[in-house]
């Protein structure tokens, strides 16, 4: 049996033999995790992905996904993305509706604050 600790969510999936992968996910029969809806819980969010970070329960094979601002969760945990940085986003996202208004602006400004985000990382 494959133990959980061989699996690192710094490295790859590539990085490990198929065969180990294979056993693993079978033998693991995986744990998923999903983040619910609402904006406003993303900061909550984030703090469980820390936790998950920190314990044996999520690799980079774990599932994970979300629906609206939990969807934006899973791709911060899935993408590596630190706490800091994470919760950094959300802000500049909640000001920039703050000035600018949410109502029909929300989405464009979530566009230019992920694309300005992904060209950084």
């Amino acid at each position: 049996k494959v133990p959980r600790s061989t699996f690192s969510s710094q490295r790859p999936l590539s990085a490990y033999p198929l065969n180990v992968v294979t056993e693993f996910m079978v033998a693991a029969s995986l744990v998923g995790f999903s983040f619910s809806v609402a904006g406003l819980l993303f900061p909550y969010h984030i703090g469980v992905s820390s936790v998950l970070k920190e314990s044996d329960e999520f690799t980079n094979l774990t599932p994970i996904n979300g629906a609206s601002g939990g969807a934006l969760a899973a791709c911060c945990l899935a993408g590596g993305l630190s706490d800091e940085v994470s919760l950094a986003t959300c802000q500049k996202v909640a000001d920039r509706c703050n000035a600018e208004g949410a109502f029909l602006n929300l989405g464009k400004i979530l566009r230019e604050e992920l694309k300005d985000l992904v060209d950084e990382e």
